[in-house]
C-alpha cells in the first residue's frame, strides 16, 4: 500500500469517527435540561451581579435586571418573546436588591441605593410600555425586602411598613434595632416576613388580606465570634418553616444552617448544620463545610423547595453549576430515630457549560444568569409550561456549534493520551520488537514475515485488553448501548489491520535490509492515535 494512499484512508478512518463522535455530541446538545423543563431562552446580557426579578403583568412577563449602574426591564410574552425593552439610569452608586410591584394598574421597579449609614430605595413607577412615569425615593431605611408581586417590607430603626400596593395600604409594626436578613415565602393565601435581629433571634409576621400580624419569636441563631450570617432564604411546607441561612466562617469559607419550626404549634425549633442528601446511606449527611450550593432562592411553586446554584454531573460524568431544585427532605436516622432535616436535590433546570447563579422563579416561569466572563453574565428564562416547552424545542446554531467543539476537543485529547494511555501497550510492543530484532536476522523469510504479523497480533491483544478494561468495563456507563466490546474490537481491529498491512508492506519491500524495528513503530504510532481519538472521544 503507498504511502499516499495509506494515509488517505487514514484521514477517511477519523473523519468518520468526528461524525460518529459529531452526532453522540449533539444528541446530548439539543436535549433539555430536565423531561419537566423546556431549553432556555436568552433574554438580555450585561454586568449582572444582583439577582433579576419577574413578575406576570397583563398576560406577559416583566422581567427587571441590574447592569452595572442602570437597569433594564423587559417585557416578554409567556413563550419568552421580548415585546419591549427599556433601560434606566439609577441615581447615585450601583443599585442593589431590584425587585418589581405592581398595583395591577402600573409596574413599579425598586431598587436599594446603599449609603455610608442608611440606604435609600429609588423607585421607578412605569406605565404598560415601560415608560418613566414616575421616580420616587424612600431614604433613612436599614434594607428591604419583596413579599408578593403586591407587598413590599421597607425597614427602618425600630419598625418595619408593610407596602401593600394592590389595597394601597402601609402597615406599620415595631420590630426593633439592627435588624438583617429579612426573607419571606407564602403559605395557602397568606405570607411569611421574617428577619434577624441583632442577637441573633429570628422572628416573623404574618401577612394576609392587608392585615398584619405582631412579631413571633421563631428561633435562636447562636452566631458565634467567627461565624457572620451572609444571606437568608426561607421555605414553607405543609408543617415546618425552612429557614436556610448562609455564613462565612472565618473569613473564608462558606456553609449552611437551617433552622426550622413548625407553622401552626408551639413546638420548639431546631438549628444547626445543613447538608445535602449523598447516596444511599439513610444516615449518610455531607457536611455542612461541604455542601457545594450557592445563590439559594424560595422555589414557591412546590412547598419547602428551594431553587439552587449547584455542581452536578452532567454529560460524560463531567460537572457543571446549574440551577437545580432542592427540597427538603425529613428522614429519620435507623438507630436514634432522630430527624434529620437536609437537601434532596431535584431536577435541573438548565444546562448550560457555563456558571448559572441567581434563580427567581414566578409560577411556572424561572429566570436566571450565566456567568460568561468579568464583567458579563447573559439572562435566560425557562419554564415547565407544554407551550413553552413546545415552542422553544427546537435545535439552535448554538447547540451544533458546542458539539462540533466539543468534538474537536475530543479528537485532540485522542491525539494526546497517546503519552498518558497509548504507552501502556506501546512499551510493551518495542520490548518485544527489539527482543525479536536479536534473532530476526537468523529466520528465514518467511518465517520474518510470519514473525512480523505474530508481534503486531501480540500488541494488538495488549492494547484491546487494556482499552476494553479502560472503556467498555470501567467507563461502560458513558459508551452507547450498541457499542460493546466485540464492536469495539471489530473496529480496533479493522484500524490495527490497516496499519500492520501498511507497515508489512514497507517491511516486505526489502527484506535484506529492513528490520521490524523499523517499520512497526509507526503503523503502530498511527494506529494508537486513531484508536484513541475513538475511545477517549467518549469521555471528553
Amino acid at each position: 500500500m503507498k504511502r499516499g494512499k495509506f494515509y488517505t484512508i487514514v484521514v477517511g478512518i477519523i473523519i468518520a469517527i468526528f461524525c460518529f463522535h459529531y452526532s453522540l455530541n449533539y444528541k446530548e446538545a439539543i436535549k433539555p435540561p430536565s423531561e419537566k423543563w423546556g431549553k432556555e431562552v436568552f433574554l438580555s446580557q450585561g454586568n449582572i451581579t444582583e439577582f433579576p426579578d419577574i413578575i406576570e403583568y397583563k398576560g406577559n412577563y416583566v422581567v427587571a435586571h441590574q447592569d452595572s449602574d442602570s437597569i433594564k426591564v423587559m417585557l416578554i410574552d409567556k413563550l419568552g418573546k421580548k415585546i419591549k425593552e427599556s433601560q434606566f439610569i439609577a441615581s447615585d452608586s450601583e443599585p442593589r436588591d431590584i425587585d418589581i410591584i405592581t398595583d395591577n394598574k402600573n409596574i413599579y421597579i425598586n431598587f436599594l441605593l446603599t449609603g455610608a449609614d442608611k440606604n435609600t430605595i429609588e423607585i421607578l413607577k412605569l406605565d404598560d410600555d415601560l415608560n418613566l412615569v414616575d421616580k420616587t425615593s424612600i431614604k433613612n431605611v436599614i434594607n428591604k425586602t419583596k413579599v408578593s408581586e403586591n407587598i413590599v417590607a421597607v425597614f427602618y430603626d425600630g419598625y418595619v411598613e408593610i407596602r401593600d400596593y394592590l389595597i394601597n395600604k402601609v402597615s406599620r409594626v415595631n420590630i426593633g434595632d439592627n435588624i438583617r436578613l429579612p426573607v419571606s415565602a407564602k403559605y395557602k393565601n397568606k405570607y411569611l416576613l421574617g428577619y434577624i435581629m441583632e442577637l441573633d433571634e429570628f422572628y416573623y409576621i404574618w401577612i394576609e388580606d392587608g392585615k398584619v400580624t405582631e412579631p413571633k419569636l421563631g428561633g435562636n441563631l447562636n452566631e458565634i465570634s467567627k461565624v457572620k450570617f451572609r444571606n437568608a432564604t426561607m421555605a414553607i411546607d405543609e408543617e415546618n418553616v425552612y429557614v436556610l441561612i448562609e455564613y462565612i466562617f472565618q473569613g473564608k469559607e462558606f456553609g449552611f444552617n437551617l433552622l426550622n419550626f413548625p407553622v401552626n404549634s408551639e413546638k420548639a425549633s431546631r438549628y444547626g448544620p445543613f447538608g445535602v442528601k449523598i447516596g444511599t446511606d439513610k444516615n449518610k449527611i455531607a457536611s455542612d463545610y461541604d455542601v457545594d450550593i450557592g445563590t439559594v432562592a424560595t422555589y414557591g411553586e412546590e412547598l419547602g423547595t428551594f431553587l439552587v446554584s449547584t455542581s452536578r454531573t452532567a454529560e460524560k460524568l463531567k460537572n457543571q453549576t446549574d440551577i437545580v431544585k432542592m427540597k427538603i427532605s425529613k428522614d429519620k436516622k435507623d438507630m436514634s430515630g432522630e430527624v434529620l432535616y437536609r437537601g434532596d436535590f431535584k431536577e435541573p433546570l438548565s444546562r448550560s457549560k457555563k456558571v448559572s447563579i441567581n434563580p427567581v422563579n414566578y409560577k411556572d416561569s424561572v429566570i436566571f444568569i450565566d456567568s460568561v466572563e468579568e464583567g458579563k453574565a447573559k439572562l435566560y428564562i425557562t419554564s415547565k409550561d407544554s407551550e413553552f416547552i413546545n415552542e422553544n424545542s427546537g435545535n439552535r446554531k448554538e447547540e451544533a456549534i458546542s458539539a462540533f467543539i466539543q468534538t474537536l476537543e475530543g479528537m485532540f485529547f485522542g491525539a494526546v493520551y497517546i503519552v498518558s494511555m497509548g504507552l501502556i501497550w506501546i512499551i510493551p510492543g518495542m520490548s518485544i520488537v527489539s527482543l525479536v530484532a536479536l534473532i530476526e536476522y537468523r529466520l528465514s523469510k518467511r518465517l520474518r514475515k510470519i514473525m512480523y504479523f505474530v508481534i503486531y497480533g501480540i500488541i494488538f491483544t495488549i492494547k484491546f485488553y487494556f482499552i476494553n478494561k479502560a472503556f467498555h468495563i470501567s467507563r461502560a456507563n458513558l459508551l452507547p448501548n450498541y457499542y460493546n466490546s466485540v464492536v469495539g474490537f471489530l473496529f480496533m481491529f479493522t484500524i490495527s489491520l490497516l496499519c500492520a498491512l501498511y507497515g508489512y508492506g514497507k517491511y516486505k519491500k526489502d527484506l535484506e535490509h529492513n528490520v521490524i524495528a523499523l517499520r512497526i513503530p509507526s503503523a503502530l504510532i498511527v494506529d494508537s492515535i486513531v484508536t484513541l481519538m475513538l475511545y477517549v472521544s467518549f469521555i471528553k
